[in-house]
């Protein structure tokens, strides 16, 4: 019996070296778009100098809610605003700056819906992070009840 071997093609050297460079742009080309996706390597990405985030969409009468931004991050001081005025006030509810929101005493009309905007002054050309709140009346006490 004749021992068979295997027929495989021969590639010349020139083919091999130019498959070799395709396969390596290829993982180059990866690499450099999967950086550019994540983010990793490109810097601060100045368009979300100012994030925010409530950990409630409703807020009672009175009450407050902590709002937190990306300060730390940025080291960047917010300046926030309720409805476009600067710190807010007794109509739509009052912000500080260390994003504590303060509802108004009274539900604000014509909507229950305030938009509270952090800006970040050391970026001003960063989105504003902007967050809204719909203000609800306090949950009735019923003292007492008769038949």
């Amino acid at each position: 019996m004749k021992s068979e071997k295997a027929h495989l093609p021969r590639l010349s050297p020139g083919i091999l070296s130019r498959r070799i460079q395709a396969a390596l742009s290829l993982i180059a080309a990866l690499c450099i778009s999967g950086t550019a996706l994540s983010g990793c390597g490109s810097g601060f990405n100045y368009g979300i100098a100012a994030q925010l985030y409530s950990p409630a969409s409703t807020v009672r009468v009175n009450d407050t809610v902590q709002l937190e931004t990306n300060a730390q991050l940025t080291g960047s001081p917010v300046v926030f605003s309720v409805n476009g005025v600067p710190g807010g006030n007794a109509q739509w509810g009052t912000v500080d700056s260390k994003g504590l929101y303060t509802a108004p005493a009274i539900v604000p009309t014509p909507s229950n819906a305030v938009t509270i905007t952090a800006t970040a002054p050391a970026f001003p050309d960063a989105t504003p992070g902007t967050v809204t709140l719909n203000v609800w009346n306090p949950i009735p006490v019923v003292a007492s009840a008769t038949r």
